[in-house]
């Protein structure tokens, strides 16, 4: 089984971002990426679940048919307090159908985002990566010495 993490910074608009050519073309690179990976061997994909491109492959993951299983990796419990009805119910459905969810904390601190990529990080042989969300996550990337495919 191998293990790939998916890791971006959500877009400050991140709602026209996911209206956007821009995200339309990011959608078929994962799409193509995890279809392409997974046809070798199982693919276990790990996601934060943040807004945009994070929650978009988590949702790619639990739509497409094949070895693909998915770890929605929380945060805190948290996480998606302060989003819309429509953005709360497509994350919550994605959670439902992923195979393992993994809430790393029931409150949110300062450090909980940092805990999470350094749990996905530690735990894939593989990185999907757009922007990273801070330096200090492009730095526990570098650090990892993991392979990353730029989405």
């Amino acid at each position: 089984m191998l293990k790939v993490a998916v890791i971006s910074k959500t877009p400050e608009n991140w709602q026209s971002f996911e209206a956007s050519n821009e995200a339309d073309a990011i959608y078929e690179r994962i799409k193509l990426a995890l279809i392409n990976i997974s046809r070798e061997e199982t693919l276990w994909l790990l996601s934060p679940m943040n807004r945009g491109i994070e929650t978009l492959a988590a949702e790619l993951a639990v739509n497409l048919k094949g070895n693909i299983k998915l770890e929605c990796v929380i945060p805190a419990e948290e996480q998606a307090k302060d989003w819309s009805e429509p953005e709360r119910d497509r994350y919550f459905s994605i959670i439902e159908r992923c195979e393992l969810e993994n809430m790393l904390s029931t409150k949110e601190t300062d450090k909980s985002q940092k805990l999470c990529y350094s749990y996905i990080i530690s735990s894939a042989n593989l990185i999907l990566l757009g922007e990273p969300p801070s330096d200090e996550i492009a730095k526990l990337i570098a650090e990892s010495g993991k392979k990353v495919i730029e989405i």
